[in-house]
């Protein structure tokens, strides 16, 4: 699974908890989101072990080409796991926290991600490792 996948799983899931209003659903959604910003354990990358494990090919590996001293990043942090934890605690506090008053931003969150996982473009990936993340 990659991770454009998986943006377009967890876009679609969260339209469709915030529809229903699935609320318990919605909270296992935040919590997973969290822990996998707290643990850098992705989904996507248990999927691939798995796969893996089970004897499942897949594309060749590419070779890792080293990148110039200017290109490397200031932070030993993943972007993908910046833009979980991000993801989580936006949810966490504009669904649990404030929501009478941020009602919309989970809403525009679950957009936003059904759009970066059809279009393969996230603009909050662009913006972190313009920021110096990995």
């Amino acid at each position: 699974m990659t991770h454009r996948i998986y943006r377009l799983v967890i876009g679609v899931l969260l339209l469709i908890f915030l529809y229903f209003d699935l609320d318990y659903l919605m909270l296992a959604l935040i919590a997973m989101l969290v822990l996998e910003g707290v643990t850098n354990v992705r989904i996507p990358q248990l999927i691939t072990r798995l796969r893996n494990m089970l004897g499942a090919r897949g594309k060749p590996a590419r070779q890792v080409i080293p990148a110039p001293a200017a290109a490397c990043p200031r932070f030993g942090f993943d972007s993908e796991r910046v833009m979980s934890l991000l993801m989580g605690l936006i949810l966490l506090l504009s669904y649990v926290v404030f929501y009478d008053e941020l009602w919309f931003f989970p809403w525009f969150l679950g957009f936003a991600l059904l759009g970066s996982g059809v279009s393969g473009i996230c603009p909050m990936l662009i913006a972190f490792k313009w920021l110096g993340f990995k």
